[in-house]
């Protein structure tokens, strides 16, 4: 039987468009590269991983980082943030797609595999990955904001279960932030695989990939979805 996949949506099927905020904090003297915003997601989502792991306080907000890091100087980065932020209510700012994410999904719908996203979002997740693409291949979308629950809140993971008509052992989830996805996951009973792009997860336990395009020889490899590669949080 092929296991449900279950998808996180920002860093994993969806990520903020780095042309636009190339563009834009060009305006305020950022000096990034289109390259280097397009790993920036990766970066800050490893930042907050290690505060969380090593349970050290942080209050990092990911726009004002973000455009720190591209090089804005101090007095700027509230003004451009906030340039940030009313782009993205205008219209969404993560509407990019990796290269191979399309074929990837087309592929494994092909292959017999049904998918749907549980993420924590703002009301119009499903909206971006149908704008987007990746939602032609989806069942359902389970956006945080409209179920009530925020990961890594096991809740949200069940209410999607209950809805699907699911069991834990069923599925397996593909999410980027490991100590909210991840977590969130094994806490329900799933197995989950982690996405780690950049390659900032040496050492850390679970299965790691670096794009969802690694997903369909992975599967075909044959899963074994007790098995505690899947489940370091168990």
């Amino acid at each position: 039987m092929k296991p449900y996949l279950l998808f996180d949506a920002g860093g994993t099927l969806l990520f903020p468009n780095a042309v636009t905020l190339h563009e834009i904090l060009r305006e305020f003297g950022g000096t990034a590269s289109v390259a280097e915003y397009d790993a920036m997601m990766s970066v800050f989502v490893h930042l907050l991983d290690m505060a969380i792991r090593d349970a050290s306080e942080t209050e990092v907000r990911f726009y004002e980082w973000l455009v720190e890091r591209a090089g804005v100087e101090a007095a700027l980065v509230p003004q451009a943030a906030d340039r940030l932020r009313q782009k993205d209510e205008e219209q969404s700012l993560w509407n990019a797609v990796r290269p191979g994410t399309i074929e990837t999904l087309a592929a494994l719908r092909q292959e017999g595999y049904s998918m749907s996203v549980i993420s924590n979002a703002f009301g119009h997740v499903e909206e971006d990955l149908a704008k987007a693409g990746p939602g032609r291949y989806l069942e359902r979308v389970f956006d945080s904001h409209l179920v009530g629950f925020t990961k890594p809140d096991v809740r949200l993971f069940r209410h999607a279960l209950q809805e699907l008509q699911l069991d834990p052992g069923d599925c397996v989830y593909v999410g980027d932030f490991f100590q909210v996805d991840v977590l969130g996951a094994n806490g329900a009973g799933i197995a989950a695989i982690h996405l780690d792009p950049e390659g900032l997860y040496e050492g850390w336990p679970g299965c790691h990939i670096p794009s969802v395009n690694e997903l369909p020889p992975l599967l075909r490899s044959g899963l074994h979805l007790t098995d505690a590669l899947y489940h370091p949080f168990a």
